[in-house]
């Protein structure tokens, strides 16, 4: 099903990109640049409402509603949650050889329905 390769692809790239976007959202943070970090959790938060990380996109509105308030210490807190989620976030969209696991098999490890791309999340919060 072409839609279905389409949204493996996408999810696969998602993943792939994941590190480098949350370490530029925290050297962004660190150098105190808002700018770059609204920037970098703009793209951040769509990416992650495109591929069904609900919780991923979920953080990164905290942090994107503390930069907009310049609330420092609010968008610290928010940016460590991101970096947290990532981990988990990753654990469940990526397996050896940087394939998606099977809707089934994520689903036996407690993660969520899938949404309209067909990707899962994990149901754990941070």
């Amino acid at each position: 099903m072409p839609g279905a390769d389409a949204a493996h692809r996408f999810a696969a790239t998602y993943t792939r990109m994941l590190p480098a976007r949350v370490e530029r959202i925290n050297q962004a943070l660190d150098d105190g640049d808002d700018h770059q970090a609204m920037d970098a959790v703009l793209s951040l938060k769509i990416s992650s409402a495109m591929v069904g990380a609900l919780q991923m996109e979920q953080h990164c509105a905290r942090l994107e509603d503390a930069l907009a308030r310049t609330d420092r210490t609010g968008a610290a807190a928010a940016g460590e949650d991101v970096t947290r989620h990532q981990a988990e976030l990753e654990k469940v969209l990526r397996v050896p050889g940087n394939k998606l696991l099977p809707v089934q098999a994520l689903d036996k490890e407690g993660c969520s329905t899938p949404n309209k791309t067909g990707t899962l999340e994990s149901n754990q919060t941070h």
